[in-house]
């Protein structure tokens, strides 16, 4: 295989200097596995335990799939119990309920957000709806969540006359990697790229009783578009291993108008992975943390990109890394 592809009238090649060799890397902590004793993997309907303003919610192959209302739609990882409205607040009536020990249940199995600091999601929404995902906290059991991170799904790009602009992402799953609390939010990345995520009441500590996802902000799903989801991870951010990307490139300006992507493929042909970190300082090297991935086998490249005429031009593509993997050997990762 070409260790590079480049688009013509380009010079640029980009070139995974590492890892070239087989590794391997233990799983991490993560929230899920420890207090439920299983992964939330879409392989059952209530991985996701509550959901709104969806048509008949489903579960299929690994993937939870939600129909579009018109209406805004959202979904919650952790339920944080009944709520009920007597006109000046939420609260939580006598109500009987039925718990199995497996669903995200947060008066049960609150979420320690001084350890699990980083959230992972494999998400797919269609690039017409994109715009901010917001994420919703609560800090008691019981309580409408009230606390805001959100983020733009997307990118900034440059027009026609090189001003700043924001842009979605294509439609298909892509891999979000989050620090929730907000420090680790710009590492390894160029912040001229990156819009910067809004945050709103208590920040990400202590135990953490409800999670809600706002897979889009104003621009609701229509019937007719769904929205999916393959797995949730919270993990360890402090504790988890980190996987080490060392590239070499030629003619790829290290400036406010290129980036670096890198792509998670479950083999190392057809260039069909999907996107894991993007807006990447193009210095030569950058850290994946394990924990952001489910335990398996996996392959990775490298994109060099330019923002520009209100999108992305790719200037190189690298060849694959040998195979990376994570936890126990265990068959060949297949979620896409």
């Amino acid at each position: 295989m070409a260790c590079c592809m480049a688009l013509s009238g380009y010079a640029a090649s980009i070139r995974l200097a590492n890892p070239t060799n087989d590794v391997e890397y233990p799983a991490a902590e993560e929230f899920a596995e420890q207090r439920l004793a299983r992964r939330l993997d879409m392989s059952r309907n209530r991985d996701i335990p509550v959901d709104y303003n969806f048509i008949n919610p489903y579960v299929s192959n690994g993937e939870w799939i939600a129909q579009g209302s018109g209406q805004q739609g959202y979904f919650y990882v952790l339920n944080p119990g009944w709520l009920l409205w007597d006109g000046t607040r939420y609260f939580y009536t006598n109500y009987f309920h039925w718990y199995d020990g497996g669903t995200p249940f947060g008066p049960h199995n609150p979420i320690d957000a001084t350890k699990f600091t980083h959230l992972s999601i494999r998400m797919s929404i269609p690039q017409a709806r994109r715009d901010w995902i917001a994420l919703w906290w609560a800090d008691r059991p019981r309580e409408w969540p009230t606390n805001l991170f959100n983020f733009y799904d997307g990118y900034v790009t440059y027009d026609g006359s090189m001003a700043p602009m924001l842009a979605p992402w294509p439609s298909g799953y892509r891999v979000y990697v989050l620090d929730l609390t907000g420090a680790e939010w710009y590492r390894d990345l160029r912040p001229e790229l990156t819009p910067a995520p809004n945050s709103l009441g208590s920040g990400w500590s202590g135990n953490k009783f409800g999670l809600r996802v706002d897979p889009t902000g104003v621009k609701p799903l229509p019937v007719g578009e769904d929205a999916r989801v393959s797995w949730i991870r919270f993990f360890d951010g402090a504790t988890s291993p980190e996987i080490e990307f060392d590239w070499e490139n030629e003619d790829i300006p290290n400036s406010a108008y290129y980036s670096i992507q890198l792509w998670v493929d479950s083999d190392n042909s057809g260039y069909d992975g999907e996107l894991v970190m993007a807006g990447l300082v193009n210095d030569d090297s950058a850290t994946l943390k394990a924990g952001a991935l489910p335990p398996g086998d996996y392959y990775f490249y490298l994109r060099a990109v330019r923002h520009e005429n209100g999108g992305l031009t790719e200037l190189a593509r690298s060849e694959y890394s040998a195979r990376v993997r994570i936890g126990a050997a265990r068959a060949r990762t297949t979620w896409w």
